[in-house]
């Protein structure tokens, strides 16, 4: 397999117990500097690894450098903001 099409896998799970609990990026699917598209997908990986963790492990936002191209400043702030957020009300 080449290393274009090799997965880049970000273990969500804060614990490291839940191997199965892993969002899958391709890497041919991370997103590029001038793409229009690039914020929106971006956002969905740091939503889908906040939804098993709020606070997740050091390896786990490593991974999203990698994958999304984020300084890890980055990363920690937006997940620092994110927990700052109140929770929707649901109704």
């Amino acid at each position: 397999m080449s290393a274009s099409n090799k997965a880049a896998y970000v273990a969500a799970d804060a614990a490291g117990s839940d191997p199965g609990a892993a969002v899958a990026v391709s890497v041919s699917e991370t997103p590029h500097e001038h793409s229009s598209s690039a914020i929106p997908q971006v956002r969905g990986y740091l939503e889908s690894v906040y939804k098993v963790s709020a606070q997740p492990e050091e390896y786990v936002k490593y991974r999203l450098h990698l994958v999304t191209r984020l300084e890890m400043r980055q990363i920690n702030d937006w997940f620092h903001n994110r927990c700052a957020q109140p929770p929707l009300a649901v109704y």
